[in-house]
């Protein structure tokens, strides 16, 4: 290392899994080493992971072994990586899945609880409207209607409906091409498979459906598309059997392009110890154009809602002491989906990329050498 003080001039970190050093020459002819990698324990740059968990009622919400109770949000600081979060609240069904950061260092998450089936409706109701409000506070309703000269085969216990969002899913990766699909809405029908000689109608009360690509699944049970009827006001099912049953909505990247923003930029003295600086970033996305319902929660699941700034931290142990500039950039990718007949374009942001420089002490800025690993 004194020898690499001794030759470098300016000391350029791309963070990622490893940082390389610019290779420049001393006046010797010498050439400081480059490819230098660093482990965590050695000191690798680390983004402190942020996890933002939003929901529908007051909950405990707890992730790895941090919890907090009786919220509907709820911010982690300083957490690691692939844990376990888990959303629950009396008389709710606890929501519990893997985070997976992929190369986030903020992730928001929209999980929605729901109550379990209930004896709402009642065998009685063959031959009737059965008109369900969602008992979780979401926004759709359904109407149930079993026709009157069905048979079916089940053991007499009450039916019940219920509509709920899906639990949030990781933010995809992105890319030209890409065919990207996501549940919007799910019906829970109950007792579960409790069979029809002659479909039972489900109508929700969405709009705009009309020429978007949907299909309505039961795990690997897709949903016979002429019975998935579609009006300006409504999406109507024609189910054979109780089940739970998503409405999920597909959509293919035509194309996409990444704008980073700069976030933070400082110049400051480092030595030892860990630096650790706060920024303002953006969560979300922003969308163009006609304001389809189905389009906004599929756009919601994946990306955590529309665009709003948050408070974040990165922090560092820098390798060698002196001048140090910190750049950090956000992306910014502005993507074209097509959805059946419909288009639709958002503008999302995405991971905060650092990148420090530092002239070491004592040594001249050399403007020729400038870089390092890429971003």
């Amino acid at each position: 290392m004194k020898k690499f003080m001794k030759s470098a001039a300016i000391l350029s970190l791309g963070f990622g899994l490893a940082m390389t050093f610019t290779a420049c020459h001393n006046s010797d002819g010498e050439s400081a080493p480059s490819g230098i990698e660093y482990t965590t324990a050695n000191g690798l740059p680390q983004v402190s992971k942020t996890l933002i968990v939003n929901t529908n009622v007051n909950a405990t919400i707890k992730y790895g072994s941090q919890s907090s109770a009786n919220v509907k949000t709820y911010t982690f600081t300083g957490v690691s990586d692939k844990q376990t979060l888990t959303v629950s609240a009396p008389g709710y069904v606890t929501e519990t899945f893997v985070v997976n950061f992929l190369d986030e260092d903020t992730k928001e998450l929209n999980v929605y609880l729901h109550k379990p089936a209930s004896g709402s409706a009642v065998a009685q109701a063959i031959g009737q409207e059965l008109t369900v409000t969602n008992e979780s506070g979401e926004v759709y309703n359904a109407t149930m209607t079993v026709p009157a000269q069905t048979a079916f085969l089940g053991d007499g216990s009450p039916w019940s409906i219920i509509v709920f969002t899906p639990q949030a899913t990781n933010s995809p990766v992105l890319a030209k091409g890409a065919t990207v699909s996501e549940p919007v809405v799910a019906i829970s029908c109950t007792p579960e498979n409790v069979t029809f000689t002659d479909p039972v109608t489900v109508k929700l009360n969405i709009p705009k459906t009309e020429g978007l690509k949907l299909d309505v699944k039961n795990g690997n049970e897709s949903l016979n598309p002429a019975n998935i009827k579609r009006d300006a006001d409504n999406l109507t099912l024609l189910i054979p059997h109780f089940s739970e049953w998503d409405i999920i909505l597909g959509a293919t990247v035509t194309n996409i392009t990444d704008e980073p923003v700069e976030v933070f930029k400082d110049t400051r003295e480092v030595g030892n110890g860990r630096v650790r600086v706060s920024y303002q970033r953006q969560v979300g996305y922003t969308m163009q154009g006609e304001e389809i319902p189905l389009v906004t929660k599929y756009l919601n699941k994946m990306f955590t809602g529309t665009a709003h700034p948050i408070s974040a931290t990165y922090s560092f142990n820098p390798p060698i002491a002196g001048t140090a500039t910190i750049v950090l950039s956000q992306s910014k990718k502005t993507v074209t989906f097509e959805s059946g007949e419909k288009t639709f374009v958002a503008t999302i942001y995405g991971a905060v990329s650092p990148k420090v420089t530092i002239v070491p002490n004592g040594q001249p800025v050399q403007p020729d050498h400038s870089g390092g690993s890429s971003l």
